[in-house]
This record gives C-alpha cells, structure tokens and sequence, in this order.
C-alpha cells in the first residue's frame, strides 16, 4: 500500500471547514448543496489515487473500511430509532443526572448512535414541560460523544483500530488508566448538568 500524500488531506480540511462555517456563513446554500461539496471532494480523491497514483488497492480498502463503519452506524440507527421507551414520573435534578450517568454506560454497549437514537425521545419527554437548549446539550456530550470512548462500538476511532486487528476488549484489558479518565467526562458534566437542573427548576417553579 502506497504512502499517503500529505496533500491528500487538503479535501478532508476542507470538508471540516465547510461542516463548521457554512451552516453560519451560508445556512441556506449549504443545506441545499452539501451533499454535492461532500461528493465532489470525495471524488477529487478517489481521483487522485485511480489516476495519479495509481493505486486502486488504497482506495479499495478504504472503501471496505467505510462501508464496515457505515454498516455498524446504519444498524445501530434503525434498530435503535424503532425502540420507543416509555418514562413515567416527575423528573428531578438527581433523576436526569442518573440518566445521563445509565446513557454514558450504555453507548458502550449500543454505540453512541444507538445510545442517542435509542434515549433521546425519553429524555424530550423526561423534561417536556421546561425543555430547554442545555438538555440537548448535554445529552449530545454525554451520550452521543464522551460517553462511548470504552469500546469499538462506542467510538468511531477505536472501531477503526478494530478493523485494523485491534482485540474488541483491548481497551478495557490494558487501558485502566483510561477508566478514571473515561468517568471524569460524564460524572462532572453531569454534576454541572445537576446545578444547570436547579436553577432551571426554580426558574420554572
């Protein structure tokens, strides 16, 4: 497999600045023709290595792994997006912590996709009456992102190393120093979220 051009990372920077800018330099455009940017830098790639570097094999496997990935994601999506759990009860400050705390273990379990598509509808009706940005947001740091860095289901980038031959339980039997580190991003957004919850509780008493 041939070495990879540093200028080959010139489509993928681009890409990233467009998903970071666009949407608040030029909301409406990128909403129409995002698919076509994203396409067409794709294709200026697989461009370069059919017909410059000659080497089909890389891009070959690149697109194993994509599809790999996109297989996992898409799985988790549909069968998590058909589960509809029902909550019942008035919500508290200490009752949301706790969900927060039960979703950031189970995007280990689920992926942080299925995790997110899986609890969002319950955490909306958790917090309907008083539903606000920062329950959103810090579902979304939670669950959808810090939560699941234990496992290749749960992160992206460790589900890559496994594809590459990384052990699945890798993380867990030789990163424990990881662990501490895994639960100091949930437990104190989750504390923060706590005292965000009070105030907001007030706010709407």
């Amino acid at each position: 497999m041939a070495a990879t051009n540093p200028f080959l990372i010139l489509p993928f920077v681009l890409l990233l600045g467009a998903m970071a800018f666009a949407p608040v330099i030029a909301p409406r455009w990128w909403a129409k023709d995002y698919a076509k940017i994203a396409l067409g830098l794709g294709t200026i790639v697989a461009g370069i290595y059919l017909f410059i570097l000659h080497d089909p094999a890389s891009l070959g496997h690149a697109a194993h792994e994509y599809i790999s990935f996109i297989a996992l994601v898409g799985s988790l999506f549909v069968v998590a997006g058909g589960i509809q759990l029902g909550v019942s009860g008035a919500v508290t400050p200490l009752a949301n912590v706790i969900f927060l705390l039960v979703g950031a273990v189970l995007a280990n379990v689920f992926g942080t996709t299925g995790a997110a598509m899986l609890l969002i509808r319950p955490w909306i009706q958790m917090n309907k009456s008083r539903v606000a940005a920062h329950h959103l947001v810090f579902f979304i740091f939670i669950i959808a992102n810090i939560g699941g860095c234990l496992t290749p289901i749960g992160d992206p980038p460790l589900f890559l190393g496994y594809l590459q031959g990384v052990p699945f339980w890798w993380v867990a039997k030789n990163c424990w120093p990881m662990l501490p580190r895994w639960w100091s991003g949930p437990k104190p957004s989750s504390t923060q979220r706590a005292g965000t919850e009070c105030v907001s509780l007030d706010r709407w008493a």
